[in-house]
C-alpha cells in the first residue's frame, strides 16, 4: 500500500449543529444544554487533505492517518494506528474522510491533539466499532 491522499472539501453551513462526537464527550448534564443551545458557527470555507500511510520503522509499526490543509503550513492532527493491515488501513482512511466531511479541519485537528477525558468518547462515537484501531495515548 502506498499512501492514500484524498481531498475534502468542507463548508461550515452545510453542516449545522454539534458533532456527535463533540455530544458524546461532553457530561450527561451539559448534553441538554448544548444540544439545546444549538452550535456555535465558525467560518470554514476551505480544502483539507487527509492522508493515511502505512509505515514501519524497523519492528515498529508508525502506521498514521494526517490531516492537514496546504494553504495552512505548519497546521494539522494526525492519528496512529495500531495494525499495519493494508485492508484495515483503506477501511480507516475512507472512516477519517467521513469524519472530516462531517466535522471539518478545525474540529478533526484539535481533537487529533486532545488527551484529555473528553478525547476517548469523542473517538469512540466517531469511529464506532474501528475506536479499537487506535492507539492509545499516556
Amino acid at each position: 500500500m502506498n499512501t492514500l491522499l484524498d481531498t475534502v472539501h468542507w463548508e461550515s453551513k452545510e453542516h449545522p449543529g454539534m458533532s456527535r462526537g463533540q455530544l458524546a464527550s461532553l457530561a450527561p448534564q451539559a448534553r441538554a444544554v448544548f444540544a439545546a443551545r444549538g452550535s456555535l458557527k465558525f467560518p470554514e470555507d476551505f480544502n483539507f487533505q487527509v492522508m493515511t500511510r502505512r509505515q514501519r520503522v524497523l519492528f515498529a509499526n508508525m502506521s498514521r492517518t494526517t490531516v492537514l490543509c496546504p494553504d495552512l503550513p505548519g497546521q494539522g492532527g494526525m492519528l496512529w494506528w495500531n495494525t499495519g493491515d493494508e485492508a484495515i488501513l483503506a477501511l480507516l482512511h475512507r472512516k477519517c474522510v467521513s469524519v472530516a466531511q462531517e466535522v471539518g479541519f478545525s474540529e478533526f485537528c484539535v481533537m487529533c491533539a486532545a488527551h484529555g477525558p473528553s478525547a476517548e468518547p469523542y473517538w469512540r462515537e466517531m469511529l464506532g466499532e474501528d475506536f479499537r484501531c487506535l492507539k492509545r495515548w499516556q
